[in-house]
């Protein structure tokens, strides 16, 4: 057993330290080959293990939140848990970093790797990520399930208050969308818009479509449902390459990155995957993942 603590990586890169700590329960493979060997293992060379900081930023439902017990869960914290069971030359640590400064974390190397369902952008590209994703999703509008008013075409939008949460692929987006066409759209930031939306605050907002299984679920004893309306809201200027979700990492990582993606090929392969999706998004998006666009990213780097 051993002890992950955890801390607060802030926007400006501050580094703070919070007080508990988070188990994890791999066992190294020279530990076990020890146990099962006491005197072999005294002439083998010991396994470097090396030490990894994922930064995560807790909150995202389904994705990586504490549970009613204060532990860290959702599919990428089990993911991560679950590969780095499988490779006992790594170690990996959590701490918090706020959404918007991520990649400000791997620029600066503070962590070595993120992941918050997360897919590629123009901006991204310049970070290295895992040739094979996870999970799988699209930006769409959602509304209240009663709602009619919203066609779900971008042009309608015009005098309607449409949430989003700022440094989002769909924020990106909606801000590029409102500048180039004019359009009066309010485009309101938001850290929770679906209790923005059911407060009247909203009339629409953007999210991914992953993650509508899990707010119905989470609002089912209010009886209050969502919907998504339109096609989904994907861009031809280099905004969005592809809809699979990836972890990223640091420059330096490229080795890691590799190990990371085979894993998860494996995992995916023998269901593990498809199990932590259904268990945290309730439907398994395993057959959505785009694998022409894993082999073209593969082809790229060398991979294929």
């Amino acid at each position: 057993m051993k002890r992950v603590f955890f801390s607060v990586l802030a926007s400006i890169g501050i580094v703070i330290t919070v007080a508990g700590f988070f188990a994890s329960c791999k066992k190294s493979a020279a530990a076990a080959k020890e146990a099962a060997n006491p005197a072999a293992s005294i002439s083998a060379e010991p396994l470097k293990v090396r030490k990894l900081i994922y930064g995560v930023n807790p909150g995202t439902s389904g994705n990586s939140f504490f549970d009613e017990n204060g532990r860290l869960t959702g599919l990428e914290i089990e993911l991560i848990r679950a590969i780095d069971e499988k490779l006992p030359q790594y170690e990996v640590d959590f701490e918090k970093v706020e959404y918007r400064s991520m990649f400000a974390a791997l620029r600066a190397n503070r962590v070595d790797l993120v992941g918050s369902n997360l897919r590629r952008n123009a901006e991204r590209e310049d970070f290295p990520h895992a040739y094979r994703g996870y999970n799988n999703w699209a930006n769409r509008l959602v509304v209240l399930d009663t709602d009619t008013s919203i066609s779900g075409r971008l042009e309608d939008l015009a005098g309607k208050r449409v949430g989003t949460n700022q440094g989002t692929l769909s924020a990106i987006f909606m801000e590029n969308y409102i500048k180039e066409t004019g359009r009066k759209i309010d485009l309101i930031y938001s850290t929770n818009s679906a209790t923005d939306l059911i407060a009247g605050r909203l009339d629409t907002f953007i999210t991914a479509d992953n993650l509508v299984a899990n707010l119905n679920r989470n609002y089912a004893d209010q009886g209050i449902k969502f919907k998504t309306v339109g096609d989904p809201i994907d861009t031809n200027e280099g905004v969005e390459t592809d809809r699979n979700v990836y972890y990223f990492f640091a420059h330096g990582n490229e080795q890691v990155r590799d190990d990371f993606s085979e894993v998860i090929y494996q995992l995916r392969k023998d269901g593990t995957v498809s199990k932590l999706l259904l268990q945290f998004f309730y439907e398994d998006r395993v057959p959505l993942i785009d694998e022409a666009e894993e082999e073209k990213y593969m082809r790229e780097i060398g991979k294929l």
